[in-house]
C-alpha cells in the first residue's frame, strides 16, 4: 500500500507539468513494471522493483534526444536519452578503471545527470533558452524528483542529488571527466548518423566538443577520431577501445 501511494504521489506530480507525461504513464503502465538493468558489478546500487528512481529513469527509454530530430534525424531511428545514457556509463566505467578513478562515482553521474529530462525539456541551442533560466528549470525538476524519491528511499535520494550536483557544477574530478565524455558521446553517435545518410548539418556535434574538453588525453582521443572516422568499420568499438 505505501508502494502503491508513493507512485501515484510520483503521477500526480508529473501530471502537473505536462499532459503529456501523464497521458503516457495512463497508456503505458508497463513502464512501472519493467526494470532498468544496472552493471551491479560496477554501481553499487540496489533498486526495488517499481521504486520511483527506476520509473523516472523508466521516461527516458521513449525520450529521443531533440538535438537528432532537429538536424532531420527520424523520430523512430533517433537516439533515446536512456541509450545515450547506457553508452555514456560504459565510457565512465572504461575510462575510471583505467586512470584508476572511482568507477561507481563516475558510472553514477553518468546515470543520472540527464534524469531532470524524464519530467523536462532537452533543450538544444536552437531553443535560445538562456542559461539561467535553462538551470533553474532543471533544478526545479530536479528538486521533484529528489523529494518524490525521498518519500520511498531517503538514501538514495541524498545520493541522486549529490551526483546530478556533482555533474551540473562540475565539483569533482569524475564529474568533469563524464561531461567531456558525454560530448564526445554525442559526436561518436552523430558519426553512425552522417555514414548513413541520416540527418542534416551533422558535422555540428563535431565542433561542440572543442568548447569543452580539457583533457589532453580525450582532446587528442577526439582529434583522432574527427579526422579517421569515415576509415572506421564501428565507431563505438573504436571508441571504447581508445579511452585512456
Amino acid at each position: 500500500m505505501f508502494r502503491l501511494r508513493s507512485l501515484l504521489l510520483v503521477l500526480i506530480v508529473l501530471a502537473s507539468h505536462t499532459l503529456a507525461h501523464a497521458r503516457f504513464f495512463y497508456e503505458n503502465p508497463a513502464l512501472f513494471h519493467e526494470p532498468i538493468k544496472l552493471d551491479l558489478n560496477y554501481c553499487e546500487i540496489t533498486l526495488s522493483k517499481r521504486s520511483i528512481f527506476e520509473s523516472y529513469l523508466s521516461l527516458l527509454k521513449w525520450k529521443v534526444r531533440r538535438g537528432l530530430t532537429y538536424r532531420g534525424v527520424p523520430v523512430e531511428k533517433a537516439e533515446t536519452i536512456w541509450e545515450h545514457i547506457d553508452k555514456l556509463k560504459k565510457a565512465a566505467r572504461i575510462l575510471g578503471r583505467r586512470r584508476g578513478l572511482d568507477v561507481n562515482k563516475m558510472i553514477f553521474i553518468a546515470l543520472v545527470h540527464d534524469i531532470a529530462e524524464s519530467i523536462g525539456i532537452d533543450y538544444i541551442p536552437a531553443d535560445n533558452k538562456p542559461k539561467a533560466e535553462k538551470q533553474a528549470e532543471e533544478l526545479e525538476h530536479m528538486n521533484t524528483i529528489y523529494f518524490n524519491i525521498r518519500v520511498e528511499d531517503p538514501e538514495l535520494a541524498e545520493r541522486v542529488k549529490e551526483a546530478w550536483e556533482d555533474y551540473e557544477f562540475q565539483r569533482s574530478k569524475e564529474a568533469r571527466l563524464v561531461k567531456q565524455l558525454d560530448k564526445i558521446d554525442a559526436a561518436i553517435g552523430a558519426s553512425v548518423y552522417e555514414r548513413n545518410g541520416l540527418g542534416n548539418h551533422i558535422k555540428e556535434f563535431y565542433e561542440t566538443p572543442y568548447k569543452h574538453l580539457k583533457d589532453p588525453k580525450l582532446k587528442a582521443l577526439f582529434d583522432k577520431f574527427v579526422s579517421i572516422r569515415f576509415h572506421i568499420d564501428d565507431p563505438y568499438t573504436w571508441y571504447f577501445a581508445n579511452l585512456e
